[in-house]
């Protein structure tokens, strides 16, 4: 009997403790992350691994024949996925005979395109944008409570638009994320990948191509969120990278 009250009061007195002290909500998206870039790898062409069958022409392709972006992307030992958003294409199934294909970053640089350079990571050399402007709730890095956010918490009103910071491929749609809410995330090339967490509507799946500022999503603040607001992450393979030191300076 007086082991049985112990323990009772043992229970009580945890249990009153954890609601003085919650512990803290820990949510990252590396893991599952990691887990959807290995995925993506996997869907590779099998045959990407072959040399080139014929070298490139001042790093563009133009559309024959029979051609499809696959055959195309084989030719090169090219990603598929790269040969799109490079190109800007929504459907792989819809190339038409001459259009003039970019093979290379190298080469949108030639054709003076929009590009971003990856080997610093500063405003001055990419293109990225604010997918929604507002005030900083939470910056990067470790707050005095020795938290460490991967990103930034932008403030917003409900349902304000949210918009893609470069064209890329969706890679994740979804909520099963502790902590994120709805979640979407966006690969780009040379390895970059944008997180946007906390909406109340994400307006793309899982596969889509979107350019640059496309309606990708409506901010709320699902998950954790106690009010309006985008938590949105920049990476750099899975390796969070400050959004601050990348973004363009806010007006």
């Amino acid at each position: 009997m007086l082991k049985l009250i112990y323990i009772l009061l043992l229970i009580t007195f945890l249990f009153s403790c954890s609601q003085r002290n919650p512990a803290p909500v820990i949510y990252k998206i590396t893991p599952i992350l990691n887990e959807i870039l290995k995925e993506e790898e996997n869907n590779k062409i099998s045959n990407y691994n072959i040399k080139p069958k014929i070298k490139p022409y001042k790093n563009f392709y133009i559309v024959k024949k029979g051609d499809s972006l696959e055959k195309i992307a084989i030719k090169f030992n090219i990603n598929v996925n790269d040969l799109m958003i490079i190109n800007n294409l929504k459907n792989p199934n819809k190339i038409y005979i001459h259009q003039k294909l970019i093979l290379s970053e190298t080469n949108i640089k030639d054709e003076n395109l929009e590009i971003f350079k990856t080997d610093k990571y500063n405003s001055k050399n990419n293109n990225f944008i604010w997918p929604v402007k507002g005030k900083l709730l939470n910056k990067f890095g470790k707050d005095k409570n020795g938290y460490i956010n991967d990103g930034i918490n932008i403030s917003t009103k409900k349902g304000e638009t949210i918009i893609a910071v470069e064209r890329g491929k969706v890679i994740f749609v979804g909520r099963n994320i502790r902590g994120f809410g709805n979640l979407l995330m966006i690969r780009h090339t040379d390895g970059w990948i944008s997180a946007y967490a906390h909406n109340s509507k994400i307006t793309v799946k899982k596969g889509d191509f979107v350019s640059k500022g496309d309606i990708v999503a409506n901010s709320g603040s699902s998950g954790i969120a106690k009010e309006p607001q985008l938590h949105f992450e920049l990476r750099k393979g899975i390796k969070p990278i400050n959004p601050l030191k990348v973004l363009p300076p806010l007006a």
